[in-house]
This record gives structure tokens, sequence and C-alpha cells, in this order.
């Protein structure tokens, strides 16, 4: 009888912690939310949450298995928080759990002497061989165009623009020093930043068969099409 009553304690507390945290819940037919229902005919709900450190939290939830479908964190008008988003392949995971670094130095490669237009394209007539990005993709605009995501609200409001973005490839293949040199607007910058930390590379740059650490800025293009 003891262990039941706190049972039911806790389930209460739980629900009432959940309570306190929910500013409002919409009910919808459909999975892209183009019309709100009663709760008995909905098939999602969509959650407005305000978390303890002020930021808040969208979900979309998908009733019958109680999967979240979609989730997106804000705080102060930044991307926060590991983010979901449904694609017809599935469900995507998107990490804006970092912090933006704004710059104005300059970024310079460390291979000084050697003119090169294009990191990314061999010069073998020179000694150059170009890091290869692990996930395939022969260039990084390629890569930047499977991986980018339009931000939505950026969407909504008209924003677009360039966001130029730097950063350094380690002579291990690695990423570091990733730092916006000029940005367009919080959504933007957050985008840019997230696609760049998810690139790898299987081998770093070459020339002359000695592995160099290289720092690139480049232009990271959002248009509404």
């Amino acid at each position: 009888m003891k262990r039941q009553i706190v049972l039911l304690v806790l389930v209460i507390m739980f629900y009432s912690f959940v309570e306190a945290q929910t500013t409002s819940t919409k009910y919808y037919k459909d999975k892209y939310l183009s019309k709100e229902v009663p709760k008995d005919k909905a098939n999602y709900l969509e959650l407005f949450i305000k978390n303890e450190d002020g930021s808040i939290t969208t979900k979309t939830v998908r009733i019958d298995n109680e999967e979240v479908i979609e989730s997106s964190t804000y705080k102060d008008g930044e991307p926060i928080g590991i983010w979901k988003l449904q694609r017809n392949d599935g469900i995507k995971e998107m990490d804006y759990g970092f912090k933006l670094v704004y710059s104005d130095t300059t970024c310079n490669d460390s291979i000084e002497g050697v003119i090169i237009e294009d990191y990314f394209s061999n010069y073998r007539e020179i000694g150059y061989i170009a890091p290869k990005i692990s996930t395939g993709e022969m260039t990084l605009h390629q890569f930047i165009g499977q991986n980018i995501e339009y931000p939505r609200l950026a969407r909504e409001q008209g924003i677009m623009g360039v966001v130029y973005v730097s950063f350094m490839i380690l002579s291990t293949g690695e990423i570091d020093n990733i730092e916006i040199k000029r940005g367009k607007n919080i959504y933007l910058d957050k985008e840019a930043v997230r696609v760049i930390r998810k690139l790898k590379f299987s081998s770093p740059p070459t020339y002359k068969g000695v592995p160099y650490k290289i720092c690139l800025t480049i232009p990271i293009t959002f248009k509404m099409t």
C-alpha cells in the first residue's frame, strides 16, 4: 500500500512538472500541422514548452506512438540544443549545441609561397593533393548542398544572404577554429557553422607528400527559390 502511494505521488509530481513546463498544446490531424482539430480527432500534437533556462522548445508528437518527429529550441532568438526535423527519408537530427565565434582576423593558409586557387582540387603538377571528404562528396559545395537546411524562421521572415565562415583543416584531417568572418543573421550564421562542424576528412591536404594544415574562408549562400 505504501509503495502504491509513493508511485502515485511520483506520477502526480511528473505530470505536474510537465504541465508547469508546457505553455500550450495544439492538436492537428496531419503531420504538416495544417489545421487545428479537437483533441479526440487529432493524430499529432504540438507542444510549446518553456524550459527552466528561459529557452522555448517546440515539439511535434505523433500521438499513437508518442514519437517526437520534430523538435526545436530557441533561447533569446538563437537556435540551441539538439533539433529533430522530419524528412522523407526519416527524422534528421541537427546539433546546435555550440557557441558562435565571430572574428575579423585574417585566415591564411600555411603553405607559404604556393598559389592554389581551389584547395579542394588536386594540382599534381606542383605536388598538391586535396583533402578527401570522408562522407564521399567530391566537392565542398556538394557537401554543403546535401547537409544545409534553410532555417524555417529565416525563410518565413524572408531573410537571405551570404555567411562567410573560416575554418582550419589540420594535418590530421580534423576541423578546428570555426569562426564567422562576416555574419548575416543568427539563424543563418548558426546553420552555416552547424554544417561545417559536420565536415570530416579521410585524408588531409598534402603538398609534395607532406600533410599540411590550411585555413579557409568560404561563403555559404542562403537564397530562397
